[in-house]
């Protein structure tokens, strides 16, 4: 279900509104945006360690003079499920 703005509150949502091809360029556009600027390692996860689970953020972003919106869609880690101790120094996410 979406919410009161119509943003996406998960992946079915986006994929699922009359506006998707919007929704898939804009988590494109992150997944590129997040390669060239070389934010993430992709490496074999430790033994030891659990991934933390990870989302994405869907917005509509507008500008003072804009009419339509921007479509936004941000990737991000569930930090709060880090243990101080155990995985605080490093992220391993899914």
């Amino acid at each position: 279900m979406l919410s009161d703005s119509c943003e996406p509150s998960c992946y079915n949502e986006a994929i699922s509104v009359h506006d998707h091809a919007k929704w898939k360029q804009a988590m494109q556009n992150e997944l590129d945006s997040i390669h060239k600027k070389g934010t993430v390692d992709i490496i074999p996860l430790p033994k030891d360690r659990k991934p933390l689970p990870c989302k994405c953020v869907y917005k509509y972003k507008y500008t003072s003079d804009s009419v339509l919106p921007k479509y936004k869609a941000c990737i991000v880690a569930k930090g709060f499920k880090q243990e101080q101790g155990v995985d605080f120094d490093e992220i391993f996410s899914q």
